[in-house]
């Protein structure tokens, strides 16, 4: 969410009327920026998928549990999804550019359908492609057959949420008409819109059939303001003592206790200082830790990055870009989707190993990991060169001067 905050922030710097549209989720992340957003009326995926909602629904035994849980959970998630719809249709019709990322691709559909230009903004590679899979299930090359089949999974996942479409209101307003189940979300309307692609084409270039037009800019990184400083708690752990390894997982909870246990160990073995990110509760350590690890609910990666050791992160995009941008080495440990794909970038540029998942590893492996990702000088070399190569990319100065260009170009049209 951070790159379309950036991006928002920036446009509306530049004087332009910006309406980002968002769900409950990340209204304080919008706000953290100056922004006011719109929140749909989507709720919480938190409260959409959580377990206590799901136990509420197990009203059968234990044989059919699973499967009446989850056909309660898709009705819904595809009633909120209609709903969804509609506040996003009444944003769209005050719109004169719509920006969307891929999970919103019925948004660039809307604003096709009423003549408005669209800007689909991806963060990983999303354009289909015979050389390279999707990015989404790792990105391994499995021949051009199977690459460019693994674009179409996503046909699954319409031709169960978007049933829901067909029991609202937009079917009379005239909306949403090529929205229909089995229709792909990742290639629907791909001509009609723009793509901009918030990644670095220093990880993940052009393949060299994605589809144009397009515009890499380079990943949509937050730059710290002057005097901006780090919380008062941190400044004074990191000048205490040699740079520490920093290790978060974002808000990837899954067996949240058994990778603290990892991960606590593994910092045991190799002894020193570390910075645990608990982020949404992707770690969770217990209170009595020696002193020389310090916990936190969350930290702005870009002024904390420069000043540790290494990082040890699942490869998620933004965690990418910050680390990539620091300059120092990492130890990927992916966890699921395009974690995968960018722990292999990060790898093929030096600035790592080979990825591998916390549910194989064991605390000697990531001890192991950390130590040489802090002491061999091959990686640190590496990472230095990726921070240089990342901060010459036009990233968001990019980003919003094509959005400039393309209302310009939209401005002459209307006018003539």
């Amino acid at each position: 969410m951070q790159p379309f905050c950036l991006l928002a922030r920036e446009l509306q710097r530049q004087g332009y009327v910006v309406r980002l549209v968002i769900n409950n989720d990340y209204l304080p992340l919008a706000r953290s920026f100056g922004l006011d957003p719109v929140v749909v009326n989507l709720g919480s995926f938190e409260d959409l998928f959580s377990h206590e909602r799901a136990a509420s629904f197990d009203q059968y035994s234990a044989g059919g549990r699973k499967i009446w849980t989850g056909w309660r959970q898709l009705r819904l998630v595809q009633a909120r999804f209609a709903e969804l719809l509609r506040d996003c249709l009444h944003a769209i019709q005050q719109a004169d550019l719509v920006v969307y990322n891929a999970l919103a691709f019925f948004a660039g559909e809307l604003a096709h359908e009423l003549g408005i230009p669209a800007v689909r903004m991806t963060c990983q590679p999303l354009l289909p492609s015979r050389l390279a899979s999707l990015s989404l299930l790792g990105g391994r090359d499995r021949g051009p057959l199977l690459n460019r089949a693994s674009y179409e999974i996503f046909r699954l996942v319409s031709a169960t949420v978007l049933r829901g479409i067909f029991r609202t209101r937009l079917r009379s307003s005239g909306a949403g008409k090529r929205l229909r189940p089995g229709c792909n979300p990742l290639t629907l309307g791909l001509g009609d819109s723009h793509q901009l692609l918030a990644f670095s084409p220093a990880l993940a270039p052009d393949p060299g059939d994605w589809p144009r037009p397009y515009t890499q800019t380079g990943f949509l990184l937050r730059e710290p303001e002057p005097g901006e400083r780090l919380p008062d708690e941190v400044e004074s752990f990191l000048e205490a003592g040699p740079p520490p390894v920093y290790v978060g997982f974002g808000s990837m909870r899954m067996h949240a206790e058994r990778n603290t246990r990892v991960v606590l160990d593994a910092l045991a073995l190799r002894g020193g200082r570390a910075i645990l990110a608990k982020g949404a509760g992707s770690l969770r350590p217990p209170a009595d830790l020696p002193p020389g690890v310090l916990v936190l609910g969350g930290v702005r990666h870009e002024l904390l990055f420069p000043r540790v050791s290494c990082i040890v992160h699942h490869g998620g995009s933004g965690t990418v870009a910050a680390a990539g941008r620091s300059g120092r080495p990492s130890v990927v440990v992916p966890f699921l989707g395009d974690q995968l794909f960018w722990g292999r970038r990060l790898a093929a540029a030096g600035a790592t190993e080979e990825p591998l998942g916390l549910g194989q590893m064991t605390p000697a492996k990531l001890a192991d990991r950390i130590v040489r990702a802090e002491t061999d000088s091959h990686y640190a070399a590496a990472a230095a060169r990726l921070g240089t190569t990342l901060a010459r990319e036009p990233g968001l100065a990019g980003a919003a001067d094509l959005i400039r260009r393309l209302l310009a170009t939209t401005s002459r049209r209307n006018a003539a």
